[in-house]
């Protein structure tokens, strides 16, 4: 998993949405430094300290290049990063915390199509923006997808999910194309068979 990629990603979406808002009083930046702090949880996959010290740097180096590019500007946005461990923390709690925290403008993960699954529910409750680094299940995607019509429309009346890659129906499509295209070339063998092997969970439910 590329997650210097993944982390630059979610940071900048993070920091667009934090930008949308509107400030709150504690959030005015100070004559004199003319800067706005905004907080952004990453709940992810760390486990040891050599990928919590890989994200940690990844981290830091787009903070750097961040700020960098807002030299000149008369009103500055820095992101102050708070880091929980999926791997560990009890995902319903904490969810809850981050979301109803007021000083939080946006959630990045879990990482995890399951974790994500115990983690969504809060956020969507409280409208609290979570940006899903990872999530490919078709379940989690259309469940928290922005509703238009029936008995969830008050609850997705705006949107909170910001998922960063394809569901894996794209996967399955992928796959079929190239077994279409495998059965073409050797279809002088006669009839031939596929099976899908996928867990049963959310991320194989869509298979």
């Amino acid at each position: 998993m590329n997650y210097r990629f993944r982390i630059i990603s979610v940071v900048a979406l993070a920091l667009l949405t934090s930008c949308s808002e509107k400030s709150d009083s504690s959030d005015e930046p100070t004559p004199e430094s003319n800067e706005i702090v905004r907080t952004v949880a990453v709940v992810a996959p760390i486990g040891d300290a050599a990928t919590k010290t890989r994200l940690e740097r990844t981290a830091k180096w787009f903070a750097e290049n961040f700020r960098e590019a807002q030299q000149g500007d008369t009103l500055t946005v820095r992101l102050k990063l708070e880091w929980y461990d999926e791997l560990k923390e009890d995902l319903d709690a904490l969810s809850r915390k981050l979301a109803d925290r007021d000083d939080v403008t946006a959630i990045v993960g879990p990482f995890g199509n399951e974790n994500m699954a115990r983690f969504a529910p809060a956020c969507q409750k409280t409208h609290k923006p979570l940006i899903a680094p990872t999530t490919t299940s078709e379940n989690i995607l259309r469940r928290y997808a922005v509703s238009t019509a029936g008995k969830d429309e008050e609850v997705n009346k705006g949107a909170f999910f910001w998922p960063l890659c394809e569901s894996d129906v794209a996967l399955a499509e992928t796959m079929l194309t190239h077994y279409v295209t495998w059965m073409g070339k050797i279809s002088q063998m006669g009839e031939l068979s596929c099976a899908v092997f996928s867990p049963t969970d959310n991320y194989g439910q869509t298979f």
